[in-house]
């Protein structure tokens, strides 16, 4: 029965015709989801299934140039990757690069990752939408371990991944204010709301809670501490800036930059805090408008129609100036409205014509 099966199925995938495998298998461990299936022209790759809070993935796949030309495949990858289900486990450290094989007819799409959790971590699904059949780009999960990679070894993580001068991430303003015995902050030269809890450590509240902190190292560089900082917060990220050295762990990003001859100042930023505020701030500046909800505005409550301006009228030529003791030159304070009297006008207007020289 079994030799008979083996070749009825082989001749029933003929007649179906050929399909082209979606995804390629790829080297993972067990912990990890394997990519699926898909009728879809794939040819999915994964830099590493297995690696630390401060490494990055590489991802590629390979797809039939577009078949629905009003589609743009660089719009619906970058959607893809700022969905919310996706920017809650990874954040996009490389913006995805479309090449373009007029050959073979192929796009070849890639972008790199850096994970914002720990755990087995599912990788983001792209959908192909430029090709027809609303077909996915699967690519399994990655394994992330809560750890740093410095060189090849691993180190636990630093405690400012969760807090900040025994200050954690978020923390209220007016509970900083109370545990600190402060009346209350300062307004810094950027603007940013400061509580110094200590000589050179400033926590910066932005939404009413500590979403940075602002360290100020007076007599170090970052060329003498590089060592240091590379043994704490592990290998860093890749910067445009030389004066720049930045690592970003999870949620928070830091930033050492020299000042100076002998100061070092380091920024830490937590990205979750900072994406919170941005959404409530366009929730209420721009949703909360367009459901109707936003607060209505008393002191104008009816927009005043523009008047045009007047055109400015012609001086008079200086001959016919009047004079500063003349009746005319005083305007009166306010036009008096009187019935018309129409004796009294027919006089004036003859005793004008009477005065006026014939030429």
């Amino acid at each position: 029965m079994k030799k008979l099966l083996c070749p009825l199925a082989f001749a029933i995938g003929l007649i179906a015709g050929p399909t082209l495998p979606s995804l390629v298998a790829v080297e993972s461990t067990s912990e990890v989801k394997k990519p699926t299936r898909s009728r879809a022209f794939y040819n999915p790759k994964v830099s590493s299934r297995d690696i630390a809070m401060n490494q990055a993935i590489s991802v590629s796949f390979t797809t039939l140039r577009p078949q629905i030309e009003e589609v743009s495949p660089l719009a619906i990858v970058e959607g893809a990757l700022a969905q919310n289900d996706t920017a809650a486990n990874w954040r996009v450290l490389t913006k995805p690069v479309i090449v373009d094989n007029d050959k073979i007819g192929t796009l070849n799409i890639s972008f790199s990752l850096l994970p914002r959790v720990s755990g087995e971590v599912p990788l983001p699904e792209i959908p192909v939408r430029w090709l027809r059949g609303n077909q996915i780009a699967t690519f399994g999960s990655a394994q992330v371990a809560a750890l740093l990679a410095r060189g090849t070894v691993t180190k636990p993580l630093a405690a400012d991944h969760e807090s900040i001068g025994g200050y954690a991430w978020g923390t209220s303003y007016q509970e900083i204010l109370q545990r600190t015995g402060l009346e209350s902050g300062t307004l810094d030269a950027s603007g940013d709301l400061v509580v110094t809890t200590k000589a050179g450590l400033e926590l910066i509240i932005r939404g009413s809670r500590l979403a940075a902190a602002r360290i100020y190292a007076k007599g170090v560089n970052v060329a003498q501490a590089r060592q240091a900082f590379l043994d704490r917060w592990g290998d860093n990220q890749a910067s445009d800036d030389p004066l720049l050295t930045r690592w970003i762990i999870g949620w928070v990003r830091i930033e050492a930059r020299t000042k100076g001859i002998d100061q070092t100042v380091i920024e830490l930023t937590h990205e979750g805090i900072e994406a919170d505020i941005a959404r409530q701030q366009i929730e209420d500046k721009v949703f909360d408008l367009l459901d109707g909800n936003g607060t209505a505005v008393t002191d104008n409550p009816t927009p005043s129609t523009p008047q045009p301006t007047p055109e400015p009228k012609p001086e008079r030529p200086e001959s016919e100036q009047a004079s500063p003791d003349s009746v005319d030159a005083i305007p009166p304070a306010e036009p008096v409205q009187r019935p018309l009297d129409v004796e009294a006008e027919f006089e004036r207007q003859l005793e004008r014509a009477q005065n006026t020289p014939v030429e």
